[in-house]
């Protein structure tokens, strides 16, 4: 290949480079500035893009949760299972042993008996993985309270970050027997099977995120006007909505420096990407000298 046509598609490289890097920091800098919007007292609301933090309380009624049952204003339950796949060990390597050049034939019989040799069980490994089977999410209106007021939050379609959770297993050895009623709900409801055509005990995984009412969250999203003339936090097309209970002043701080890092290698990029660039027109210059 001609030196300036590759310096040159390198230089096209760190510009493509460049702007994933600029995409990507831009990203991060808008949810650093959003994480970072200032704290309102909810006593002072008003409708629009909004802040506040204060202690989750119940307004009507209250879920239970499936797995712990605990009192909650919003749960997720997800159920994991783990797959098994069987794969050869090795399939050509004794293909391996003898050049094709020299041993054409020979090859084609070695190739074949590794690969018998691969059906064999004894020749073979299992792969496990999880993957996701279950992901249900329940929630019920609560309120958020400070000293200055309450507002009403509607989680519905928002993004949410519990610290509260559980986590509990089943497999063939250790079946439990608290996770019954839920394995039979989920059988009933959802068609999920805790045991297989044999009898026995899936590897499952449970998981569950729930709010708690008396728990700090700070909530962060659009307020709305409701009939009756009441404010109320919820989902719309033009704003998020994050219910945290965990440092989200952290986050923003994070973000913000993802989005430093993106910018300063966006930089890099478009410099690396203008040396390529010179290369390419000094080698060009030199190949085809102008006359």
């Amino acid at each position: 290949m001609i030196p300036a046509l590759l310096f040159f598609l390198c230089a096209v490289a760190c510009v493509v480079c460049a702007v994933v890097l600029a995409a990507v920091g831009w990203y991060s800098h808008r949810t650093a500035a959003w994480l970072a919007r200032p704290l309102t007292r909810i006593g002072k609301l008003r409708p629009g893009p909004r802040k506040v933090r204060g202690k989750i309380a119940v307004c009507a009624e209250v879920l239970h949760s499936p797995m712990t049952n605990r009192e909650c204003v919003y749960y997720r339950l997800r159920v994991y299972e783990q797959g098994k796949k069987s794969r050869p060990t090795d399939v050509l390597r004794s293909a391996l042993h003898s050049p094709p050049a020299l041993h054409g034939g020979f090859f084609v019989y070695r190739f074949g008996d590794s690969f018998a040799s691969g059906q064999d069980p004894a020749n073979e490994r299992s792969v496990y993985s999880w993957h996701n089977v279950l992901d249900e999410v329940e929630s019920v209106p609560f309120c958020i309270e400070d000293d200055t007021g309450s507002v009403e939050v509607d989680v519905r379609g928002a993004t949410v970050s519990p610290k509260a959770k559980a986590r509990m297993a089943t497999s063939m050895h250790e079946p439990v027997l608290a996770l019954f009623p839920l394995t039979e709900r989920l059988r009933e409801e959802q068609g999920l099977e805790a045991v297989d055509e044999r009898g026995q005990f899936k590897t499952l995984r449970f998981e569950e995120e729930v709010l708690l009412p008396g728990a700090d969250a700070t909530v962060l999203g659009s307020v709305e006007l409701m009939e009756g003339r009441e404010l109320c936090f919820q989902v719309n097309d033009e704003e998020a909505l994050l219910v945290a209970e965990g440092n989200v002043a952290k986050q923003g701080r994070a973000a913000r420096n993802y989005a430093i890092g993106f910018a300063v290698g966006c930089g890099i990029s478009f410099i690396v990407a203008v040396v390529f660039l010179c290369l390419a027109f000094a080698v060009n210059g030199r190949t085809f000298p102008t006359r």
